[in-house]
């Protein structure tokens, strides 16, 4: 009874606190300073899923990852408490993401005018009930946008936004979208002629609409959504102020319908969570050495998350790994605060960021972008993966290389890679570390070549090598919207980097290489 004790005021309590506060402190900071104040002009998904997934797992694994160790949750591969943390994370974003399309759709009542002139009077109103309004739909403004989703780019999203000036309003605009999803690896020819009957379609749909049939209206926030239709009016009226322009989007269910089931069931799997958490943490047996150590408040001997955040520090031991990752994160910040979707940005938002294109080099003469295009990066999950491969690759490299001729030679690799993109690809946008990363794994290669590194560790390199760097190749020649120019490009700017290196440093780097591995 007095194990059950301590691991619930312990463990389970501390949990909870975390968990019932990070959900109320998110919901009170996004009332106050978006909904109230207007000061978050982010848009909705990094609102409401990314910053809750980014800031959620800081509390967690601060005060729990000790405490959590006097439970035995080991697991088959030592990952039991890392995995138990990661579930915790899991459970709290759950209903905070939830909370939030809750405060969106609570916070704002309906307002009821008589005609479409008095939107403009109302601009910090989200839905709208108009008796009398009239769309001037001979003035329509259409913009088409392409975007690429899936793991491993396997979606080709095509959107037509249409958006129509309402009589008498100088701000307020009906948006009509329409939405097509195609498959990323089909021919060019095929995807042309689909998208093609899909413009055709929409464009005769278009013509019948009935503008009147709306209950209501929803008016968009910062959002993908919002940049289309923004897009689609500057195709015609380019200088416009964007903050000020009011996009509505008809509605035809009831007002009162617009939370639907998603809310509740969120909060049931909550509670399901909670649970689950409830069980992990008492029914397993005590750790007594581990508790021994909590109780002395002894660091824990094997601590991932310190591991990890030394990654971070330019100060540290990973020198280099922090610059580079530290740098990608940045830009990629920057991105996000200047409206550029989190998951999948579009060609014409990385081209205008600083993305790398043929024409952009060779016509116009913008050659920085060889550079920038390495840094920038299209969606999260494609940030994510390269900081991995940055992490896995310096980690080879970091204590055999000064950091200063690490960074220089990705540096390298990543503009040759951006090179070699817009030689063999004529109208593609090319960004990612990818090309870097693949220089890395090239330097890699040369010093296993040349025996850099002592006998018994080759044969794990050669593994991670095969695994990670091959299977991309791989899956970047099966797939579609993956740029393996650039990918051999940097890895063969990297392997002539290493092998310069093997030849010319060689006693120096064998001397380095044996002492740290």
């Amino acid at each position: 009874m007095q194990n059950l004790k301590l691991k619930f005021f312990k463990i389970y309590i501390p949990f909870l606190t975390i968990a019932f506060g990070c959900i109320l402190f998110y919901y009170g900071f996004r009332l106050l300073f978006d909904i109230k104040l207007g000061l978050l002009p982010l848009k909705e998904d990094v609102l409401n899923i990314w910053i809750p997934i980014t800031f959620i797992w800081i509390p967690v694994f601060i005060w729990l990852r000790k405490p959590i160790r006097i439970v035995n949750l080991r697991g088959k591969n030592g990952d039991g408490h890392f995995l138990t943390l990661l579930l915790m994370c899991i459970v709290i974003v759950i209903p905070t993401v939830i909370s939030q399309k809750y405060l969106e759709k609570n916070a704002y009542s309906i307002n009821e005018i008589a005609t479409s002139v008095e939107l403009d009077e109302l601009p910090n109103e989200k839905y709208f009930k108009i008796n009398q309004f009239e769309v001037v739909n001979t003035l329509n403004h259409t913009y088409v946008s392409t975007r690429i989703s899936g793991k491993y780019n396997e979606h080709l999203n095509v959107t037509m936004y249409i958006a129509c000036p309402f009589n008498k309003s100088s701000l307020a605009w009906y948006g009509i979208q329409y939405d097509l999803q195609l498959r990323n690896k089909d021919t060019e020819t095929n995807k042309r002629q689909a998208i093609r009957r899909f413009l055709v379609n929409s464009n005769k749909d278009f013509k019948s609409h009935d503008f009147q049939d709306v209950t209501y209206f929803e008016k968009l926030n910062h959002s993908d959504n919002r940049d289309g239709f923004i897009r689609a009016i500057k195709e015609k009226i380019p200088i416009i102020n964007e903050d000020e322009e009011i996009i509505l989007i008809p509605k035809k269910k009831l007002f009162e319908t617009r939370f639907g089931s998603s809310i509740s069931a969120g909060f049931i799997i909550f509670g399901i969570g909670l649970l689950i958490i409830l069980l992990l943490v008492m029914i397993p047996k005590i750790d007594k050495k581990e508790l021994a150590n909590f109780k002395k408040n002894k660091p824990p001997k094997d601590d991932d998350f310190t591991d990890t955040l030394s990654y971070f520090n330019p100060f540290g031991a990973h020198k280099a790994t922090a610059i580079l990752l530290i740098s990608n994160i940045l830009v990629f910040i920057i991105m996000v605060l200047k409206g550029i979707s989190v998951v999948s940005p579009t060609a014409v938002e990385l081209l205008e960021f600083g993305g790398n294109r043929q024409s952009e080099i060779a016509i116009h003469g913008e050659l920085w972008r060889l550079f920038t295009s390495t840094f920038i990066h299209a969606g999260f999950m494609h940030l994510a993966l390269n900081l991995f491969g940055i992490a896995v690759y310096n980690s080879f490299l970091e204590k055999i290389l000064s950091p200063t001729k690490l960074i220089l030679a990705y540096v390298t690799c990543g503009c040759t890679a951006s090179i070699a993109s817009v030689m063999f690809h004529e109208n593609t946008v090319s960004v990612g570390a990818s090309g870097a990363i693949f220089g890395l794994s090239g330097i890699i290669l040369a010093f296993i070549i040349f025996k850099v590194y002592p006998k018994y560790s080759r044969g794990m390199i050669w593994t991670l090598l095969i695994a990670y760097g091959g299977l991309n190749l791989v899956i970047g020649f099966l797939s579609a919207g993956i740029d393996n120019a650039a990918h051999v490009g940097g890895l063969l700017t990297g392997f002539i980097i290493g092998t310069f290196l093997s030849i010319f440093c060689k006693e120096e780097l064998v001397q380095k290489a044996s002492k740290k591995y």
